[in-house]
């Protein structure tokens, strides 16, 4: 049977990636990955009906990751070690840190995303303008409730800051500070004052300033920004 160049047979995927790469392919009829992706890390997972269709040969898949099912990644991407990309989410043009989650129905354009961070149900990346495509920039560990937007400009994009808290159902379109609480109120984005979120054994928890310095202090935690 002769089968088009460009798609990845079943007997493809299995000499490519599962027996000489040690990644776990659940089922190989439903898969597809383009040929110009040679790189998925050991011990990766792919689950059922995921689409990895590379158009760049720097796009790569780390270690211990698990994608899909119903993923979707194309154009180019870099997915580093231990990363979840989980239901109905589809990547494109974005580079995900090591141990970030997104886990479902999420949309990622045109991002950089760094380490440690939960993309939550429902989140979209808004980067098309209808004239341009805008880069959202994602400092490690920040969380990001459902249902947000991210809006980035053309002229300035959008940077999110390290350990920020995105609360559900959010709009935003202004750079977010490092380790704030950001809620909306009438429509606006608010910065909840005098809070401190910081990230502790994988868990998000918001604390007063006072609490926080004090933590600092007593060194458990790092020093505020421009310290």
């Amino acid at each position: 049977m002769n089968f088009p160049p460009k798609l990845s047979t079943r007997m493809d995927l299995m000499e490519r990636f599962i027996v000489k790469g040690g990644v776990i392919i659940h089922d190989p009829d439903t898969t597809w990955i383009s040929p110009i992706l040679s790189q998925i890390g050991k011990g990766t997972v792919i689950y059922p009906n995921t689409y990895l269709v590379a158009n760049d040969t720097d796009s790569f898949i780390g270690r211990d990751c698990q994608i899909g099912p119903n993923a979707f990644l194309r154009e180019w991407f870099i997915v580093e070690n231990n990363v979840k990309i989980g239901f109905g989410a589809e990547v494109v043009r974005s580079k995900i840190g090591e141990g970030t989650k997104i886990p479902h129905f999420c949309h990622v354009g045109d991002a950089i995303i760094g380490r440690g961070c939960n993309i939550a149900a429902g989140v979209i990346f808004c980067n098309f303008d209808g004239a341009t495509k805008n880069t959202t920039i994602v400092e490690d560990d920040v969380f990001i409730g459902s249902g947000t937007m991210l809006i980035p400009s053309a002229k300035r994009g959008l940077r999110l800051g390290k350990c920020c808290f995105i609360a559900a159902l959010s709009r935003i379109n202004r750079d977010v500070p490092p380790g704030v609480l950001v809620i909306m109120k009438n429509e606006e984005q608010y910065i909840k004052k005098g809070r401190r979120v910081v990230k502790e054994n994988g868990k998000w928890k918001i604390i007063s300033h006072a609490e926080y310095y004090a933590d600092f202090m007593n060194g458990r935690q790092p020093p505020p920004d421009g310290v």
